[in-house]
């Protein structure tokens, strides 16, 4: 996986090299856009889970419509879960 460090239109290169030193290089024929990271801040109820209600809503507050949050299924258990930022632009 790679990760862009500054938003643009990107034409991803793929370099394939074998261990005696053959290679070949292909690159995605459709760019992709990486956007400006979201600034979003979550509201979490209730702010302490119990054995009764173990579940949290979350609620985004954002500065545009642009964008929706996805949080991902994680096994139980797990201690962090990070959103997907999808964008509808």
């Amino acid at each position: 996986m790679h990760t862009y460090s500054s938003p643009g239109t990107y034409l991803p290169t793929l370099t394939l090299t074998s261990a005696d030193t053959c290679s070949t290089t292909d690159t995605l024929n459709t760019p992709i856009t990486v956007y400006p990271p979201s600034d979003a801040t979550f509201l979490a109820q209730p702010l302490i889970a119990s054995n009764l209600n173990p579940d949290f809503n979350f609620a985004a507050v954002v500065g545009s419509t642009d964008c929706y949050f996805d949080f991902l299924e994680m096994e139980p258990g797990t201690a962090v879960v990070l959103p997907r930022i999808l964008t509808t632009m």
